[in-house]
C-alpha cells in the first residue's frame, strides 16, 4: 500500500515539512486508526496544514503511489507512499525525479516481511534517493524489534549481492508507538555516513498525552554487544539527557546570535540555523538527533578553528539540557 532520528541539508524537506507533520500527527492522535489508509489520510492532512501541497496540479509538492524499484525477488515494481520531488512533479512517464522518498506503516501484522520490503525500496541503490524516511505508527507490542529485524533483513539481501553494501546516508527511521495508558513513545534514527544496521543509534522520546514536548532523550545502540566488536566510536550502553521543555526563547535567540557572531565561516552557522528552525520556528519545538550531535561536537572540540564558538555552544547546551553534552557518549 502506498501514500522518518543525522546531518541534513539546510532546508531539507525532512526537517521543514515531514518531521513537523509527524509531530503534529502525534499531538493529535489517540491511535484510533481503523486501517493504514486512515493513518495515510491523517498524515496528508498534517502535511497540508504546514504547507500547501498543491495536490491536483502540475506544481504538486508530493506525489502519491509513485513507482519505484522494488527488490522483492519477483521483478515487479513497487510504489512509494509519498515522494517529494526536488523539482516539478513527474509528467507520468514513470521516471523518478530526484527527491525524498517516504514509506508509511501502520501496525503491520505480518512481522518483518512487509517492513523489509518497504525498507528495501528506500535503500535500493537503483533508486538512489538523497534522503528517505520510514515512518511507522504502531499499537502492538514488540513492534520496535520487528522494525529493527526488518532493517537487518533488508540490508542482508543487498549485502549478499554486494558485500560492500551499506545503509545509505540520508536514511531516516521514525517509529511512533501508541501507549495504552496514553501518550506515545517516539524512536528515531538517521544514517549520517553509510553503515551497517548494528551501528545505528536510536533516540527515544516519551511523549505524554496531548503534548508533543520532548521529555527525555535516550541514545542507545540496537545491539550494544555487536557494537563492542567494532572499532567505531559508538557509545557502550545507554546514556540519557533530559531536555528542558520550558527553555527561555529569548535567551536561546540571544545565544544563537552570539554564536553566529563568534564563528569564523558562514558554513559553521548551520548549527544556529538548525536550532533556530527546530526550536524557535516550529510549534511545538523539537530538537533532532542530528542537531543534538552537532551541538555536542561544538561543545568539545580540539580544532582551534572552532574554539570561538565552543563557549557559547556550551551555554546553549546548558540552557537546553542543564549540562554540557558529552560527544563521546553520543558517539560523535
Amino acid at each position: 500500500m502506498a501514500t522518518a532520528v543525522q546531518i541534513h541539508d539546510e532546508g531539507s524537506v525532512i526537517d521543514t515539512l515531514i518531521k513537523p507533520a509527524i509531530l503534529k500527527l502525534v499531538s493529535e492522535s489517540e491511535g484510533a486508526y481503523r486501517c493504514e489508509r486512515d493513518l495515510h489520510h491523517h498524515f496528508t492532512v498534517c502535511l497540508e496544514n504546514i504547507t500547501n501541497l498543491k495536490l491536483g496540479t502540475r506544481r504538486r509538492r508530493v506525489c502519491l503511489e509513485e513507482p519505484a524499484h522494488a527488490y522483492y525477488g519477483s521483478g515487479r515494481k513497487g510504489n512509494l507512499d509519498y515522494f517529494f520531488p526536488d523539482g516539478p512533479a513527474n509528467s507520468g512517464d514513470g521516471v523518478l525525479s530526484t527527491g525524498v522518498a517516504v514509506e508509511l506503516n501502520f501496525d503491520y501484522r505480518d512481522g518483518y516481511k512487509k517492513i523489509r520490503q518497504d525498507i528495501q525500496k528506500l535503500i535500493d541503490p537503483a533508486n538512489a534517493y538523497h534522503e528517505s524516511l520510514y515512518f511507522a505508527y504502531c499499537k502492538k507490542r514488540n513492534f520496535f524489534e520487528a522494525v529493527t529485524q526488518g532493517i537487518e533483513r533488508a540490508f542482508r539481501e543487498f549485502e549478499e549481492a554486494r558485500p560492500d553494501f551499506r545503509l545509505p546516508s540520508g536514511l531516516h527511521v521514525i517509529i511512533v508507538e501508541h501507549v495504552r495508558a496514553g501518550g506515545h513513545t517516539v524512536r528515531e534514527t538517521s544514517v549520517e555516513v553509510p553503515c551497517v544496521p548494528c551501528d545505528l543509534q536510536w533516540v527515544e522520546t516519551p511523549v505524554p498525552q496531548a503534548s508533543v514536548e520532548p521529555i527525555q532523550i535516550v541514545v542507545a545502540n540496537i545491539n550494544p554487544r555487536r557494537a563492542e566488536d567494532t572499532d567505531l566510536n559508538i557509545p557502550k550502553g545507554d546514556c540519557s539527557y533530559v531536555q528542558n521543555t520550558t527553555f527561555d526563547r529569548e535567551d536561546l535567540e540571544r545565544f544563537l546570535k552570539t554564536f553566529e557572531s563568534a564563528v569564523r565561516r558562514e558554513q559553521d552557522r548551520s548549527l544556529s540555523q538548525r536550532l533556530r528552525h527546530e526550536l524557535l520556528e516550529n510549534n511545538p519545538p523539537y530538537i533532532s538527533p542530528g542537531a543534538m550531535k552537532q551541538l555536542a561536537k561544538w561543545c568539545n572540540t580540539n580544532n582551534a578553528l572552532y574554539w570561538d564558538g565552543m563557549d557559547i555552544a556550551r551555554k546553549i547546551s546548558q540552557l537546553l539540557f542543564g549540562c554540557v553534552l558529552d560527544r563521546s557518549k553520543l558517539g560523535v
